[in-house]
């Protein structure tokens, strides 16, 4: 058993009497320092002490009276930790293990070495993020809904897509946080049981006038984006949802009526499915309407290229095409007169 001792030469158990945080959790997570933390707890950077791999420890902690408000807490973290656990996906974190200790609970999952896109939109203090890495982010996140909306025997809903859940990796790929509000979506039921998400990015339907449905999260899907190309807060007041271009003009009509679309107030007139708007995104795109020597030179050079690429057949493709320039161009050069 590997046992952490001071330079003192104090052992674990001695040590951690005299202080208020377990430095290791379970007897097994090392706590390295902290990623971040809220009102009901902290995330945590830890290692292994088995396999010695970084990972992250979410702590929930729950008020010392029971009540309402520790009820609630404990089944969005059972509800997180149990729909994780449960799903892999390249795009959401994997969970290891949860356990309870001590008035608090704690999630052991992926380390994901990156920042939120809210982290990302802050060092810009507000300036809207290019628009073609927007759109190239969103296709991943379309594809983690579908994933989602496909789930048996009952699709998940996220109902807390926001920049500040989207982590993006140094590596360019997506990561959706936070499942503390995600629900299996029930077709017996005409609404949800609780009224939960933020506003400027929930849908109208998750404020008890309707059950949520994976066109819910593309609402907030298409609040974030416009967030991030307009550099307004979409739960401002004072902002007209469909003067994206007057805010910037830089973006293309198409991303601009892609966006609108997704944030139709009557869910009936927003994409149906996570797989119709991705297609939309992609035409979006401005190699859209490009050959295929052209889009294959313009997603080489940006470093989200695999991630872009990453269903089966898209990848095969692409493999393909490369190792026909190549070819092409090793016999331009042994044929050359």
């Amino acid at each position: 058993m590997y046992k952490l001792r001071c330079k003192s030469g104090m052992r674990h158990s001695e040590r951690q009497l005299s202080l208020r945080m377990n430095p290791v959790l379970k007897k097994r997570y090392e706590i390295l320092g902290v990623l971040g933390k809220g009102g009901m707890g902290r995330v945590y950077k830890v290692t292994d002490l088995r396999s010695r791999k970084l990972l992250a420890a979410k702590e929930l902690r729950f008020p010392v009276r029971a009540g309402k408000e520790r009820t609630d807490a404990l089944i969005q973290f059972r509800t997180e930790a149990g729909i994780l656990a449960r799903l892999t996906h390249p795009h959401l974190p994997k969970v290891y293990d949860f356990f309870s200790f001590q008035n608090r609970c704690y999630t052991i999952m992926e380390f994901i070495d990156g920042k939120t896109l809210s982290q990302i939109f802050a060092k810009r203090k507000g300036e809207p993020l290019d628009e073609q890495l927007i759109l190239e982010w969103a296709i991943q996140i379309c594809r983690t809904m579908h994933f989602l909306s496909v789930q048996k025997p009952h699709p998940i809903v996220f109902r807390d897509l926001k920049p500040s859940n989207i982590m993006i990796t140094k590596k360019g790929a997506v990561k959706l946080i936070d499942f503390g509000i995600a629900r299996f979506y029930k077709e017996d039921r005409k609404k949800d049981t609780f009224v939960y998400g933020t506003p400027g990015y929930a849908a109208p339907e998750q404020y008890g006038c309707g059950q949520t449905d994976v066109r819910s999260d593309i609402f907030s899907l298409g609040a974030t984006l416009f967030h991030c190309l307009s550099g307004q807060n979409p739960s401002g007041k004072k902002i007209a949802l469909h003067d994206l271009r007057k805010l910037n003009p830089l973006i293309s009509k198409k991303t601009a009526a892609m966006i609108q679309k997704a944030m139709e107030l009557d869910r009936s007139k927003r994409f149906q499915t996570a797989s119709e708007m991705k297609r939309a995104i992609v035409n979006c795109l401005p190699s859209a309407n490009t050959s295929w020597i052209e889009k294959l030179v313009f997603f080489k050079n940006r470093r989200e290229t695999a991630y872009i690429s990453s269903d089966r057949n898209e990848r095969w493709g692409w493999s393909f095409l490369r190792a026909v320039m190549v070819g092409g161009a090793i016999a331009s050069v042994i044929f050359q007169p």
